[in-house]
């Protein structure tokens, strides 16, 4: 299974459009924003994992990191994201279990 492509778009209120902030997301998964808003909880595809292939083959891991919002919406490729982020889990399989998640205050 391969992740469909995606674009990150924020809704501007002011304006009521959204224009677009990143071209590629396909590897991230946005869970929540901090309530400040400079910071987001973010799944991202960091590899894929054949040590256990099933019938339908290898698949993708995912990974959750503490992502800066500017990071988020530029173009760093998702290679420096991952360098500037912070994990916060160890990997797991995509597409995984849904889960919400929020933050505490």
């Amino acid at each position: 299974m391969t992740p469909p492509p995606q674009r990150f778009y924020r809704w501007a209120t002011q304006t009521r459009t959204p224009p677009q902030v990143r071209q590629d997301a396909t590897a991230f998964t946005v869970l929540a924003f901090s309530p400040d808003d400079t910071q987001a909880l973010v799944n991202i595809l960091v590899g894929r994992d054949d040590s256990q292939p099933g019938f339908c083959g290898e698949g993708w891991l995912q990974r959750l990191h503490l992502v800066q919002r500017d990071d988020l919406e530029s173009d760093l490729p998702r290679e420096q994201l991952l360098a500037r982020s912070t994990p916060l889990a160890p990997s797991t399989p995509w597409p995984g279990p849904s889960l919400y998640i929020g933050w505490l205050r």
